[in-house]
């Protein structure tokens, strides 16, 4: 039921950001609305669709309409505002369902070939250096060629892939959010590159771009669960919302609180970097400053107290797998732990400003009984939310577990 209010509310978010594109195209003072709304009106939609019907029907009945709609509009060079605005919202699904089309059909084929680019970063670079300076030779020679754009066009990709193997994901979106604020709102960069392709899109889709990097910054981010750490609570492939404020708000990139908002309380399932590697991870803070943990015998201990667990009657059980239902303090959640497993034994107090972090997997998880507690400071926010869950194994969406709140 929550699922379908969700699908609702999306619904007619959408309705009413389109409907904003297409008054605000009619009134000059507020054209900048027009582009930014009907893409996330456009982007809303396709998720409501998708949640109801799911992928393949909603690349099906959405996307073959908007291939038409947009060709047949493409070839007219005056359109009415209406017809301008249908015209904008089918660019923008065809767009997304290529898009979303690639990522689902090449996803493993992609994550392969950015791996190899990793693993060997300094060719790529050099590669990338040798193509900008490529770029620029044939810019002062042959500005006006038609294959001059596709050279530009594969120069942005490398340099954005670049950028990522130098720095990370943050640091390319921070980047590119920049760059295009510049080109947009700087009439001098304007005319200097006024054949570039960064202008037409910086002018188009900075304020969108804008938008989003404020929201995935400052407001909620979406966060992608590679392993089976959390289950029988989260599955590899869920993806998270995570709420970037109740922690802090923070500077992207390098993390800096600059507003001191909330702290965590037992039984937040957090993503955090993880101290001792590059990777973020999301476990559940089951020890607070000055705690006293123990954990031993697959039993959790809270300053000398064991904390209550009892076999989980309705799961599944299995010779390797047992679920409990777990009584933390303020929290009561779901752990799985495997008897044929070796028994552990931590026991630690926990500094100020660090926390405790376990996966309720509670012996398929790094977490930290490896890497020990978690300082303040690595903390990123708190999952809340699951809105999609793309399984690792199959490439199959999982409906049943889609809106499910943590």
């Amino acid at each position: 039921m929550f699922a379908y209010n969700v699908t609702a509310l999306s619904a007619l978010a959408s309705i009413a950001l389109l409907l904003t594109g297409y008054l605000s195209s009619k009134n000059k003072s507020y054209n900048e609305l027009t582009d930014p709304c009907i893409f996330f009106g456009s982007f809303i939609l396709a998720v409501a669709v998708n949640l109801l019907f799911g992928m393949q029907v909603t690349l099906l009945v959405v996307g073959i309409p908007s291939v038409i709609i947009a060709s047949y509009y493409w070839k007219y060079s005056t359109k009415t505002l209406l017809e301008e605005a249908i015209y904008d919202v089918a660019k923008e699904f065809v767009f997304l369902g290529v898009l979303i089309s690639c990522l689902y059909s090449f996803s493993q084929e992609l994550r392969i070939l950015f791996n190899f680019f990793a693993q060997a970063p300094s060719v790529f670079l050099l590669l990338t250096a040798m193509l900008s300076c490529i770029n620029v030779f044939i810019y002062s020679q042959y500005a006006f060629k038609p294959w001059h754009e596709r050279l530009y066009k594969l120069f942005y990709f490398s340099a954005g892939i670049s950028v990522i193997l130098i720095f990370n994901v943050e640091s390319l979106f921070v980047a590119l959010t920049l760059l295009m604020g510049i080109v947009k709102y700087s009439p001098i960069v304007q005319r200097k590159i006024s054949r570039s392709l960064l202008v037409p899109f910086s002018n188009q889709y900075f304020i969108p771009l804008l938008i989003i990097a404020l929201i995935r910054f400052f407001v909620v981010q979406p966060y992608q669960v590679p392993t089976g750490s959390l289950e029988p609570t989260i599955m590899p492939g869920d993806f998270l919302l995570v709420n970037q404020y109740a922690y802090g708000l923070r500077l992207p990139i390098t993390q800096t609180e600059i507003i001191p908002i909330g702290t965590p309380q037992r039984g937040d399932i957090v993503v955090f970097q993880n101290p001792k590697g590059e990777e973020k991870l999301v476990k559940r803070v089951v020890g607070m400053p000055g705690d006293h943990i123990v954990y031993k015998n697959k039993q959790l201990i809270i300053n000398g107290t064991p904390v209550t667990q009892t076999v989980n009657t309705t799961a599944k059980h299995s010779q390797q797998t047992i679920q409990l239902t777990e009584f933390l303090p303020g929290k009561t959640h779901e752990i799985q732990i495997s008897p044929t497993y070796s028994n552990d034994l931590t026991d630690i107090v926990i500094p100020v400003n660090h926390y405790f972090m376990m996966g309720d997997n509670r012996d398929n998880s790094g977490d930290s009984r490896i890497f020990g507690p978690v300082s303040r400071d690595y903390l990123i926010g708190k999952a809340f939310y699951i809105w999609m869950n793309w399984s690792p194994f199959t490439g199959e969406i999982d409906q049943s577990r889609i809106g499910k709140s943590l």
